[in-house]
């Protein structure tokens, strides 16, 4: 593992995140990363799923990270993670590193599988936290993908819903296990107009911050935030009183 942090490899940055200003710090990340060029896995997704959930289950343990939410796409993955260590990096050049060799070594390739480095936003506001988890679990959604969060295959939502097997260990922050089909109200309710565009800029910064969309306005709305009480959208104390705390 210290090959990750002093090695050549990390040295050139193949390794580092996009935004590093925050990732040496402990919280709660966004984090993904894209094929070379944009290309679909060479692989079968059902089996980069099983060796992508694999790894996770191992380098989580390992490296001490808390994993809330994975999906994984035909050329990229959304990861939302809580390091109580000031280790993202080293956990991501693990991850990224061995995933590639597993790949490469399956399909017989001497390439490297993602293209540059990976990106990772701080989302340290817990109204911010619900709405990024619900762009993550939406992705295959709004990708055109299918028409219910809770179908898509290569996502813990079914394992944390007991739809299927989750071959990896994640935390359920929302508490989803409890109101299950709250839950899938609140994640199959579409994004409102820019709300979607205005996520996605935000998680280009080092730290999330709420953007405007392309008419240069304010569309953040409450529905963003799971319900969590009949009084309105705050959770008091429990997991949201907890959870930037380290």
């Amino acid at each position: 593992m210290s090959q990750c942090i002093d090695g050549p490899v990390f040295a050139l940055g193949l390794f580092m995140p996009r935004n590093r200003n925050f990732v040496h710090q402990p919280g709660v990340f966004h984090v993904g990363s894209r094929t070379n060029n944009k290309e679909w896995f060479e692989m079968p997704l059902p089996q980069v799923w099983e060796l992508s959930t694999d790894l996770l289950w191992f380098s989580s343990r390992a490296f001490g990270v808390e994993l809330q939410a994975f999906v994984l796409m035909s050329n990229h993955y959304h990861l939302l993670l809580r390091t109580s260590e000031a280790n993202l990096p080293a956990f991501m050049c693990y991850f990224s590193r061995e995933m590639s060799r597993a790949i490469n070594r399956e399909m017989g390739r001497i390439n490297h599988i993602f293209g540059a480095r990976y990106f990772a936003s701080l989302v340290d506001d817990w109204k911010y936290h619900h709405a990024v988890y619900k762009y993550i679990y939406r992705n295959p959604v709004d990708a055109g993908l299918g028409k219910k969060v809770e179908l898509y295959p290569y996502s813990t939502l079914q394992g944390l819903l007991g739809f299927s097997r989750l071959p990896v260990g994640v935390v359920d922050p929302l508490e989803l296990v409890e109101r299950p089909e709250e839950t899938l109200d609140w994640l199959n309710f579409s994004f409102h107009e820019d709300q979607r565009e205005c996520i996605r800029k935000g998680l280009k910064g080092a730290r999330f911050e709420w953007k405007t969309g392309r008419r240069k306005r304010n569309c953040w709305t409450n529905d963003l935030v799971f319900p969590t009480n009949a009084e309105g959208y705050q959770k008091v104390g429990g997991t949201f009183g907890q959870i930037f705390s380290f």
